[in-house]
């Protein structure tokens, strides 16, 4: 069943009522039949006749105007994939289905709506089955997800503000698809997300094909999305105070992290998760969430992700294969993902947001040369930490990873230095209990081998290196050198093979004119992170 967060302080659980006097629960706003202000969307939806590509396309903009959005949208994308690759039977079938199911949503989700957001600062989660996550998914795919509603909305729908005293206003991003939808700012953006809305159109495809045409799809597994907030333990002496011994690292310099069996697999995320993956974005976040279309209910349910938070979503399973990345993305077909159940019915494949800070935005305040700097390196361990760490709620899945699968993160665009990245996510993850550190290199056996002379360097290193150790080292650290090599000679190591940065490691020229001796404060750092 559905089910409302555990946990949560002052009682800011799921539902819709809560004792006399109490402050609205936030929650998100599903379309309720038995509610009075979803009567001329109810009454719209039922009087819908679809069975073409110009049918769907009416229907949405019907939608749009009874919610608010703008209906002259040019829904370009949309159009080319129901009238060239989505096919009659699309239109026809899944699209009327999943129309069905919003019209019926408080009996599929057994009366527990709407549903209770997962709010900034507090820990909890939400549990739904495969069948209950289709069923949210169809609101977005339909863009029935009110997350604002102004006056023209409420009075185009019918809603008084009385009504919608309890939708959440908070920072939630759009969930819709209507973004994804309409055409992007260059061609290429837009071939993009057409490759993305085929990964999306598979996953309502084939879910149709295993609820509503097969007849008897069996009991459908579950998925959890958990938030935790580590609110109560200062950062620095996470680390400080660390004697663990450091994890094991093997790397993988072909594969990709979604592949990696029995892991805890890192999505390199945005705070607000999902990314770009409903608009231009198309890198690793989008990608991931474009082919495991259950990640989305991430996006649905959560806030914005602050410096001391991380979401997990366990039982998402893997619908679409795909060739390329970025410019070069291509849906490949209806993947067939055969990872093994829980006993407790999850699918064996958990996923962690881990958001990194963005040292290289033109128009941001964060430079390349201030990850260097103490507050931001603690953030990002931190950060990696928190996202590392089992969740209590993790325990309810009968699925708790002990091997992390990461790469590198904060990396690329956002200019984030890959030594010091992969030093930070190896203290984090051995602070955490993590047994091993499986890193994908992603086909750079430069910075592999690295890699790998680094941590036979720390190998040999007596008495051994501990976490502590390690955070002390890094520390140290600046934008002149290498920063293998600066770990190890603080460690009293030889550093012979590590002067020199790999190839593909951040280089000098990004960080001319940086200075170390001063820190602005930053803005998203909170107060007590030394």
């Amino acid at each position: 069943d559905a089910s409302p967060p555990n946990g949560r302080p002052g009682g800011r659980g799921g539902g819709r009522g809560g004792k006399a006097g109490d402050a609205p629960r936030p929650c998100v706003y599903l379309l309720d039949e038995t509610r009075p202000e979803w009567t001329p969307m109810v009454r719209l939806l039922r009087q819908a006749t679809v069975a073409t590509a110009g049918d769907v396309e009416a229907l949405y903009r019907d939608i749009l105007d009874r919610m608010g959005m703008d209906r002259t949208a040019d829904l370009q994308v949309l159009a080319y994939y129901l009238q060239h690759v989505a096919g009659d039977q699309f239109c026809a079938h899944v699209v009327p289905w999943l129309v069905q199911l919003v019209l019926q949503t408080p009996v599929h989700l057994r009366g527990a709506t709407p549903l209770p957001v997962l709010s900034a600062g507090a820990t909890g989660h939400v549990v739904v089955d495969e069948f209950q996550a289709v069923v949210l998914l169809a609101h977005c795919f339909l863009c029935l997800v009110p997350k604002r509603f102004h006056h023209t909305a409420r009075r185009k729908a019918g809603v008084t503000r009385s009504a919608l005293a309890g939708v959440h206003r908070g920072a939630l991003k759009e969930a819709n698809f209507l973004r994804l939808f309409s055409a992007g700012y260059t061609e290429l953006k837009t071939k993009q997300q057409l490759e993305k809305l085929k990964c999306f159109g598979a996953y309502f495809t084939a879910a149709w094909e295993q609820y509503a045409a097969a007849g008897s799809p069996g009991a459908p597994s579950k998925l959890l999305v958990s938030r935790f907030a580590a609110q109560d333990v200062a950062p620095a002496a996470v680390f400080q105070q660390c004697g663990a011994a450091l994890a094991p690292v093997e790397i993988d310099d072909a594969g990709a992290i979604e592949s990696a069996a029995g892991c805890l697999q890192v999505d390199f995320a945005n705070a607000n998760l999902g990314g770009g993956v409903l608009g231009a974005g198309c890198v690793q976040e989008e990608i991931r969430f474009a082919i495991c279309p259950g990640l989305l209910l991430a996006r649905l349910l959560c806030e914005t992700l602050q410096d001391h938070e991380n979401v997990k979503v366990t039982g998402a399973r893997q619908f679409a294969r795909y060739t390329g990345y970025a410019d070069t993305f291509e849906y490949a077909g209806l993947h067939q993902d055969e990872t093994e159940t829980s006993p407790l019915g999850f699918a064996k494949v958990c996923v962690t947001a881990a958001d990194a800070l963005n040292f290289g935005s033109e128009s941001g305040r964060l430079r390349p040369f201030h990850q260097y700097e103490q507050p931001y390196m603690i953030r990002e361990m931190f950060k990696a930490y928190a996202s590392f760490k089992e969740h209590r709620q993790e325990a309810e899945t009968g699925y708790v990873p002990k091997v992390v699968a990461t790469g590198k993160w904060g990396c690329g665009a956002f200019r984030g230095d890959l030594q010091l990245k992969f030093v930070l996510q190896l203290i984090a993850a051995s602070a955490a209990g993590c047994r091993r550190v499986r890193f994908y290199s992603y086909r750079d056996p430069s910075f592999a081998a690295h890699i790998t002379r680094f941590m036979e360097a720390l190998d040999a290193v007596q008495p051994h290196v501990t976490v502590a150790r390690l955070y002390a080292a890094v520390l140290t650290a600046r934008a002149h050198a290498p920063v293998f090599s600066q770990v190890l000679a603080a460690l009293g190591a030889p550093t012979a093979g590590l002067e020199e940065r790999a190839a593909s490691d951040i280089t000098q020229s990004t960080l001319s004119g940086s200075t170390h001796g001063t820190l602005e404060p930053s803005g998203s750092l909170e107060d007590g992170w030394f």
